[in-house]
């Protein structure tokens, strides 16, 4: 995946596409009860990019947000979860930890990710 410089996703109905210019600066595995929780595993892998790096096309306003209270969370800030409303797929977590200035992609969506 890190060889490539631009990529392209999808929720699983393709109801929301995305496509993200650039390297992610990490790929990575979370294992938070999140995390957990949403993978129905011991953790998720998932790459960053920067918000600025990432073009959404949403035409049916499916792209949905659930908010995790800071309380709940590792940094003690908000974290915010975006999902299709039509096939309840999650696509990325913004953690407000990091000011909401970089977004967590499942690889799992990305084309041959």
């Amino acid at each position: 995946m890190t060889d490539r410089t631009s990529f392209r996703g999808a929720c699983m109905c393709g109801g929301i596409t995305f496509s993200i210019e650039g390297r992610p600066e990490v790929i990575g595995a979370c294992h938070c009860r999140h995390c957990q929780m949403n993978a129905g595993s011991t953790h998720q892998i998932m790459a960053k990019f920067t918000k600025e790096s990432m073009t959404i096309n949403d035409p049916k306003s499916l792209l949905n947000k659930y908010v995790i209270s800071g309380a709940e969370t590792q940094s003690g800030k908000d974290k915010e979860k975006y999902f299709c409303a039509s096939c309840g797929c999650m696509l990325w977590s913004v953690p407000q930890g990091e000011e909401g200035k970089h977004r967590f992609v499942r690889t799992s969506l990305v084309e041959n990710g």
